[in-house]
């Protein structure tokens, strides 16, 4: 199960990459159409800002602290007792689970109607679409919880591709509102809601039919599991922690949605261009190696951990340096090629590109702390990320306060790039107290070198082909042109500068384009 220098290693890697690869690009094709349908309007923001609360808890809970405590409490499970007993153990949770949400649903909905008479018409708008969305909240939390396990037992890339079943079903719903509302308005960010629902629905299906061919079967039980007391003490202090990651990012989302204009979108569309070699790579990594990390805690190989850290840390330097900068020298073809039709202007799109730009060069930060934070949890320490987490956060909210009146939303993204920067070097100090032979500074210096002259050979082909091409970028085709030569020629001169100087972790970037004689599902 580990990660390790083995090809099942780089085999799960790519079969989550690759699935990610095609929910991203579902997501793109989502936002896309969410954009021509409502603009940056009154109803836009208000779908987003609703949209944000239950993904929100979904992150927090689902893909956050609940399979951060979950993953290494199944994983010990199946390693020293029976599958049988991991099984009862997340049927215990499931049920828990469900009930909790389902009660956090009712307490929602019962405020809104209660305050609703006393809210402004922009808190109304937003707040109502919200309580429309909160159903969603159950199918997405139970199914990352669902998924956790699957990744638990080896299997990776169906699972991944779960979140390409939202997307998919929002650009239904959502191509359905430009046939029959093609102005906008509350009733085409009513069909995005259907789209969210149904698609959150499809979400929870599809994992829990792949744990029944593993043999899962879901009993309601309440029943006393010592499984789960031990659980909540991973569970309390890791929820404060991811709440307050969480709630961060939510915060700066309010605030823009409050003290902006456009802010809501602009940070909407900024984070969804950042979040793809997150999503797709990043998230890959840290998906494929936390299941392993918490095995070799369990089997007390101390060798293995950090050898598995150690390859994770580097891949995701080899994918994040260049996509950080890739996204800064190409945003403005990116946002073009992607948004600029239907009610989405291009002048609209001209406030995205400095915020932007500032969030991308803090890529290799996000995925460098959460790598380090999944190392923690997988050694079922909470309490340090914690504190880490509570600092970043009070730094961000500081810098936010400063930057937003003189610089708006591009000024929450700075503040944002800048604690993540600052939540990084933090862990990764921490971490190497900690755990002395996880970090090895030395091995790190010695492969940013080849990395740092990859990147200069990506930003030179870069310009080149800007040179080269002119002003393609303008329109929406050009754009498109121009990111279909640049992005292969400059991947490729990446990765053959890395191929030459022999960085370590090059083979799994090859393999990530090298044909594949099994499917990429087959994990």
């Amino acid at each position: 199960m580990g990660f390790g220098k083995s090809a099942d290693g780089d085999g799960a890697i790519v079969s989550v990459a690759f699935a990610t690869a095609l929910s991203r690009v579902a997501g793109f094709f989502r936002d896309s159409v969410m954009f021509a349908l409502l603009g940056f309007s009154p109803w836009s923001g208000a779908f987003l800002f609703a949209f944000t609360l239950p993904n929100l808890f979904r992150r927090m809970l689902g893909e956050g602290a609940l399979n951060s405590a979950m993953i290494p409490i199944f994983a010990e499970t199946l390693e020293k007792k029976s599958r049988d007993e991991a099984f009862a153990f997340l049927n215990g949770l499931f049920c828990r689970l469900g009930t909790v949400i389902f009660a956090v649903a009712v307490v929602f909905l019962a405020a809104f109607v209660f305050f609703r008479d006393a809210l402004p018409e922009n808190w109304l708008r937003a707040l109502g679409l919200a309580v429309l969305l909160f159903p969603y909240l159950a199918f997405a939390c139970l199914s990352a919880l669902l998924c956790g396990a699957l990744n638990s037992l080896g299997s990776f890339g169906l699972p991944a591709l779960n979140a390409a079943l939202l997307n998919c079903a929002m650009i239904v719903f959502g191509a359905l509102g430009l046939a029959l509302y093609p102005s906008g308005g509350g009733a085409a960010a009513l069909m995005l809601c259907g789209g969210v629902l149904v698609g959150g629905l499809l979400q929870l299906a599809l994992p829990f039919w792949l744990l029944r061919q593993r043999g899962w079967l879901f009993r309601f039980d309440f029943s006393a599991n010592p499984l789960l007391g031990k659980l909540m003490g991973l569970f309390v202090p890791a929820t404060v922690g991811a709440a307050m990651v969480q709630i961060n990012g939510a915060l700066s989302r309010i605030l823009a949605f409050l003290f902006t204009d456009n802010g809501m979108e602009i940070l909407y569309m900024s984070s969804r261009l950042v979040e793809l070699p997150l999503g797709i790579f990043a998230a890959s990594v840290i998906a494929v190696s936390f299941p392993g990390l918490s095995s070799a805690v369990a089997a007390g190989d101390g060798a293995a951990f950090a050898e598995n850290y150690g390859r994770a840390q580097r891949s995701l330097l080899a994918v994040t340096i260049p996509s950080a900068l890739g996204l800064i020298l190409l945003a403005k073809p990116i946002l073009t090629a992607l948004f600029a039709w239907g009610n989405c202007a291009a002048a609209d799109l001209g406030q995205v590109l400095p915020a932007l730009r500032v969030s991308a060069a803090a890529i290799p930060f996000f995925a460098a702390a959460g790598m380090a934070v999944k190392a923690f949890h997988a050694k079922q320490d909470m309490a340090s990320p914690l504190a880490v987490a509570a600092l970043s956060i009070l730094i961000n909210i500081i810098l936010t306060l400063s930057f937003i009146g003189p610089f708006g939303a591009t000024g929450i993204a700075a503040a944002n790039s800048i604690s993540a920067l600052l939540q990084c070097i933090l862990l990764q100090r921490k971490l190497k107290r900690a755990f002395p032979n996880t970090v090895r500074a030395n091995e790190l210096r010695h492969n940013l070198l080849p990395l740092l002259l990859a990147s200069l050979a990506l930003s030179a082909v870069i310009f080149i082909c800007g040179a080269i091409l002119g002003r393609t970028g303008v329109t929406r085709l050009g754009s498109l042109t121009t990111l279909i030569v640049t992005i292969p020629a400059a991947a490729t001169a990446y990765v053959a500068v890395l191929s030459i100087l022999h960085f370590e972790e090059v083979s799994l970037l090859l393999t990530m384009v090298k044909p594949r004689k099994r499917s990429p599902f087959s994990r």
